[in-house]
């Protein structure tokens, strides 16, 4: 949020008044190379620290009589980009998981997120949600390259990992948007989706394998925990022993699939609850499987 170079500015007269964001009640003028916004100081302190310290500081003199004597700030933001964040202020809705968005949107909010902190993707959010992000073609490919040009590294492990879950010819090759636009990973990134895929794989697998085993006579609904556990540990061997080798734990995978409806309710919810644990264990060490640094270390 620097004052821009005026050299690099067309003419403030020449810059367009947004359509949308301008407010007849607004009592801040911004301003990018190319656009001008008429907004309320209250929105943009509550939705950034950054804002909320700059606007508590005086101001430079800097007013124009056309716009009442409102102060007027430039900013040296990429005024799509700035755009973006903007409409999220005002409008919450205008970013959330799940919905369709454009990469235009996405990739905006996570260069700004890196200056202004409005974009707080956590790692618990990113675990409970199903879709890490807004769907479109190449979508975690793409994370993965924003991830890395604004240092966001807490996308990184996610994005990765959902990569992982495509086709190996897909994770090599990446994919295109309607647009033609092709997303896909660096070569860095390639080799440690590739890796993360085969770790995350044997762990899914030798946890669904010791499944049954985790079912107890103290849960079991017919006190025939043997059974139970016979049902899960043949459907479980049936099971892999066809060509599975896309897993997605963090979405629609659950190692019970083949048998939770053909054993005891008892057992059914250990073997739930038994998931959860190794799915929040999995997370914790989710960066581990890519080569990456812990979750809360850059270094």
């Amino acid at each position: 949020m620097n004052d821009t170079d005026q050299t690099t500015c067309i003419p403030f007269e020449d810059r367009k008044r947004h359509p949308k964001l301008w407010f007849d009640d607004g009592n801040i003028i911004l301003t990018t190379n190319l656009s001008i916004f008429r907004v309320h100081r209250s929105i943009l302190a509550m939705n950034s620290s950054v804002f909320a310290d700059m606007l508590s500081i005086p101001q430079p003199d800097t007013a124009c009589i056309a716009f009442g004597g409102l102060p007027i700030v430039e900013l040296s933001d990429d005024d799509e980009d700035f755009t973006h964040l903007l409409h999220f202020f005002y409008d919450h809705r205008y970013y959330y998981g799940g919905k369709i968005t454009t990469f235009s949107i996405i990739s905006g909010l996570l260069r700004m997120s890196t200056k202004v902190l409005c974009f707080p993707l956590t790692d618990d959010r990113m675990m409970v949600q199903g879709e890490l992000f807004p769907p479109f073609k190449g979508q975690h490919f793409a994370v993965a390259a924003l991830a890395r040009e604004t240092n966001a590294s807490i996308l990184l492990p996610a994005a990765l990992c959902r990569s992982s879950c495509e086709d190996v010819d897909i994770i090599t090759d990446g994919v295109a948007e309607d647009t033609g636009k092709i997303h896909q990973l660096s070569q860095t990134d390639l080799k440690r989706c590739l890796k993360g895929k085969c770790s995350i794989y044997a762990s899914s697998v030798r946890f669904a394998f010791l499944l049954p085993s985790y079912l107890t006579s103290e849960k079991c609904k017919r006190d025939d925990v043997k059974g139970c556990r016979l049902i899960a540990k043949t459907k479980t061997k049936d099971y892999f022993s066809r060509d599975i080798v896309n897993i997605d734990v963090f979405g629609h995978w659950d190692p019970s699939d083949s048998w939770s409806r053909l054993v005891c309710d008892g057992c059914r919810l250990a073997a739930y609850a038994r998931t959860d644990e190794f799915r929040r264990s999995l997370w914790a060490k989710l960066p581990s499987h890519f080569g990456l640094p812990e979750w809360g270390n850059d270094g």
